[in-house]
């Protein structure tokens, strides 16, 4: 895994996310106190939560932008628009003209200007690496982003008491700076049928090649086997909702509110473990791993709830996580096998999409499950979520039969991507 780092588009591109990453935590946890702060309720910390999630629901109509242009000019001029806007948050305050309202305008520009990232990064590494490597490269990247938030998490509160919400954004805005100067030493070369074409081109045409690129991105998925992904990925998410809506109230159930950090940092631990197995899970069947790892961590997380001792819950459901940060890992390592390399970003940023509209309907209706049913119970039943994708990958015969990662010939997809199922 670490002969990666020889490679030198690889390591830029590592470093550089890393740091980024590291920004943008920060950033989270800071804009959200801030909002609280400045708006003196919780209803605009929720309107922020609302407002930063929607761009993410909306990552699909930015593949086919990601598609069309250079790797290399989409991660600089990102951090160059995220530097602005974060750096404009302190100064327009120690100006005297920061509120709530222009937070609230400003976060959500700064996630949608995130949403480039994501498709590009996925779009990147299957070009700049070698096709056995990308289940390691994923693994490194997921590693990498999980421990920072693990950190942000951990340290973000602190650094707010020692230094202030609003001089978070200083720190944040010299990290883009540092980001902007690694990702200009990035040299791949984009192949023509990559490269943006320029020149000529009237504004309805580029439109209309927008547009075509969208619908081409959406048939393609809609008749290969990544669609039937969609399955277990919204089911997951959607479980996921529940669970972070009724959170607060089980861990309240159990003992008391420090067991909600408690809870939380085991979710990032359950991830992180997942993360770090990947590259080993190379050997199994893709399909039967898949089943049998969600099975699994559908039993533990469903009995971590019944479960009397508080420390034994809590060890048994980051145990439940395993298989979510191996998911993630190895599900991107094969996608990048099956599809084109001229679909990936788009392809990638509909799952992301479709994914992400699942979670705020589970925490709504989660929500409603705990007004209606006691928080034990209500916890218990975002177990089902993992249990879906199980049984999913059970019944559809092209999931279920998916190989090991290294033997996957993605002919073999094309030729019976119009199979039923």
């Amino acid at each position: 895994m670490l002969t990666l780092f020889k490679n030198r588009n690889f390591t830029v591109l590592f470093l550089g996310r890393t740091i980024a990453n590291i920004g943008d935590s920060l950033y989270a946890i800071a804009a959200m106190w801030l909002i609280y702060e400045l708006g003196g309720s919780t209803f605009y910390t929720g309107l922020a939560g609302f407002l930063t999630m929607t761009p993410r629901m909306m990552q699909f109509l930015i593949g086919p932008i990601v598609d069309r242009l250079s790797l290399k000019k989409i991660l600089v001029v990102t951090q160059i628009f995220q530097f602005i806007f974060v750096l404009s948050i302190p100064l327009l305050y120690y100006i005297g003209v920061l509120n709530v309202i222009l937070l609230l305008i400003i976060m959500p520009i700064v996630t949608l200007i995130n949403q480039f990232i994501f498709p590009a990064q996925s779009a990147a590494l299957p070009r700049i690496v070698e096709t056995n490597d990308l289940v390691s490269a994923n693994s490194l990247f997921s590693f990498a982003n999980s421990g920072v938030n693990i950190l942000a998490n951990s340290t973000g509160g602190l650094l707010i008491t020692i230094i202030g919400a609003i001089n978070i954004y200083f720190l944040d805005a010299f990290l883009f700076l540092i980001t902007i100067s690694i990702f200009l030493l990035f040299s791949y070369s984009e192949p023509p049928e990559f490269k943006e074409k320029s020149g000529g081109g009237t504004l309805a045409g580029h439109t209309k090649r927008y547009f075509n690129d969208l619908l081409d991105g959406y048939k393609f998925v809609r008749g290969s086997i990544i669609s039937k992904f969609f399955y277990g990925s919204v089911a997951a998410n959607f479980s996921f909702g529940i669970a972070f809506a009724i959170l607060p109230a089980y861990s309240s159930s159990r003992g008391g509110v420090e067991l909600f950090g408690i809870f939380m940092g085991t979710y990032s631990a359950g991830y992180l473990c997942g993360v770090l197995l990947s590259p080993y899970l190379k050997r199994f069947n893709f399909g039967k791993m898949v089943i049998t790892s969600f099975f699994i961590s559908s039993l533990l997380w469903f009995s971590s709830v019944f479960v009397p001792s508080n420390a034994v819950s809590i060890i048994i459901f980051g145990m439940a996580l395993i298989p979510l940060g191996a998911a993630e890992v190895t599900m991107a390592a094969v996608g990048q096998r099956i599809i084109p390399q001229q679909y990936l970003a788009r392809t990638f940023s509909l799952i992301a999409s479709i994914s992400a509209s699942a979670m705020p309907l589970g925490s709504l209706i989660g929500g409603y499950i705990g007004t209606v049913t006691n928080s034990n119970l209500a916890f218990a039943i975002g177990s089902l979520g993992m249990l879906f994708v199980s049984l999913a990958w059970v019944i559809i015969p092209q999931l279920r039969r998916i190989p090991k990662i290294d033997e996957i010939d993605s002919r073999e997809y094309f030729a019976s991507q119009n199979e039923t199922v």
